[in-house]
């Protein structure tokens, strides 16, 4: 088979005792439209150390100073309320031969700490080249709300060195909590954006969130950045970033920024969206902020409108964009649509509704569902194929302008956990066979599953019991 596109991605199941995952990759042939699964690539830390894979992990792909494909692998462990990461290095095309595992890893197992921090919870990585054979490999780390660096060079690129040095968000007034969501390199400048507010891992109604923050830094991480927009220590301000945003992209000379816009709605508030939900740019040099498209903002907005905005992928040229926006029901069920248009018509829109798009027919319905479990959903834009990947939520699948393509088989096809062990899809990077850079994007991950403190696996777990509750009256 040839493979034209590929995904690393992470399951877990709370069901097993002790809670654990394991990381698999799919392969999409698009000349044959056909997926290939290798689940259960790494389910242990090495072939002599049978340490489980934690609950939760995160394949995070890059490529090292020698040039070679490589997955960092972050693997949590619980004891008691306490999470410890464990980050582990593997050849991440290993699996492309037989016996379709990645084997002991490169590097690992190993804890990262930075002056005094110590990184728990990575959420997103991105390189830059320093020179011949050595490669910075930028981190930002969700709870501790900091952005790290470690270094990669020497043989094949394993040697990983962390850099001193790391940028720590301030502490926000009245008790406000603040968590690192994303990054991203453009030009001669870090980006990282974090997300604000009160309770957020409680989840509906209960979470009362702030604007979100972009700061720009520079490549040493120094204290001080170089800018930012939205909260920061002080409360006052306006034109910000929007409440809950979890991307920024870079294209052309702006960041586009997708927000959620507020608390994820489920269970109780089941069917209800976030008006702030948007989708933005952010001048790299002002970071001056522009709305592009908008959530419904009254009862009266069309039905169409009605959802949160879940994702956004995009080819390198812009020709091609992907929308997704969803909401989940009253039993945790997801009712999603996908769109497409161009990015000249998404950066060029001022603060309009989708359907307005369509009606103009500058956007078009793709594909549709109102009936999907599982909590994360996701776009990559495969520059290889033309084609976007999608986590469907507890599936895979690969979609065109004209509609599905193929899709993984769900959740017993992609983990090695039983459909009784309730595993679900937990994160995932497009790698293999692009075109152009290739970057850890995600969608929307609520902050009780994206955080690791003791209330959001507290609230993870709530939530688990309540989907598994309203599959069993159904």
């Amino acid at each position: 088979m040839a493979i034209d596109s590929k995904l690393m991605y992470g399951t877990y199941s709370y069901s097993v005792s002790p809670a654990s995952g394991d990381i698999g990759t799919v392969a999409f042939d698009d000349s044959a439209s056909s997926l290939t699964v290798h689940k259960g690539v790494r389910t242990t830390y090495s072939s002599t150390d049978s340490t489980p894979i934690g609950p939760d992990p995160k394949p995070l792909f890059f490529k090292n100073g020698a040039g070679l494909n490589r997955a960092a692998v972050a693997s949590l462990v619980w004891s008691g309320t306490t999470a410890t990461c464990t980050w582990l290095f593997y050849a991440a095309d290993a699996d492309n031969t037989s016996p379709n595992t990645w084997g002991d890893p490169v590097a690992g197992p190993v804890t990262l700490t930075v002056g005094t921090k110590t990184v728990t919870n990575p959420y997103c990585i991105r390189t830059r080249e320093v020179s011949s054979g050595v490669v910075d490999i930028y981190g930002i780390d969700y709870d501790g709300k900091f952005v790290f660096r470690v270094r990669s060079s020497g043989t094949n690129g394993d040697t990983y060195t962390v850099q001193s040095g790391a940028y720590v968000f301030p502490d926000l007034t009245d008790d406000n909590e603040s968590y690192g969501v994303d990054l991203e390199i453009t030009g001669e400048y870090v980006y990282a954006l974090f997300i604000n507010g009160k309770n957020l891992s409680a989840g509906a109604p209960t979470a009362a969130y702030l604007d979100s923050t972009v700061v720009k830094l520079d490549f040493a991480l120094s204290t001080t950045p170089v800018a930012y927009i939205g909260p920061y220590t002080s409360l006052i301000g306006s034109g910000w970033p929007a409440p809950n945003a979890f991307s920024i992209q870079a294209y052309g000379s702006d960041l586009i920024l997708t927000a959620a816009g507020g608390p994820q709605h489920g269970g109780t508030t089941g069917g209800q969206w976030n008006t702030a939900s948007r989708i933005q740019k952010v001048n790299q040099s002002t970071l001056a902020v522009t709305d592009l498209l908008k959530a419904a903002q009254s009862a009266g907005d069309p039905a169409s409108d009605k959802y949160d905005f879940r994702a956004l992928s995009f080819s390198s040229d812009g020709s091609t964009a992907y929308i997704l926006i969803g909401t989940f029901n009253s039993s945790w069920v997801m009712d999603w649509h996908l769109y497409t248009t161009s990015m000249t018509t998404l950066t060029g829109a001022g603060n309009v509704l989708l359907s307005s798009l369509v009606t103009a027919g500058k956007a078009s319905p793709v594909a549709d569902t109102a009936s999907e479990d599982g909590y994360y959903w996701a776009l990559w834009f495969s520059n290889g194929t033309g084609k976007t990947w999608m986590a469907q939520g507890n599936d895979l699948a690969v979609y065109d302008t004209g509609g599905s393509i193929v899709n993984a088989g769900g959740i017993t096809a992609l983990s090695t956990f039983t459909s009784g062990q309730y595993p679900g899809l937990n994160f995932a990077t497009i790698y293999e066979g692009e075109t152009a850079t290739v970057t850890t994007l995600k969608g929307y991950v609520a902050p009780a599953f994206a955080s690791n403190s003791a209330q959001a696996l507290f609230e993870r777990e709530r939530f688990i019991k309540e989907v598994a509750a309203a599959k069993a009256k159904s």
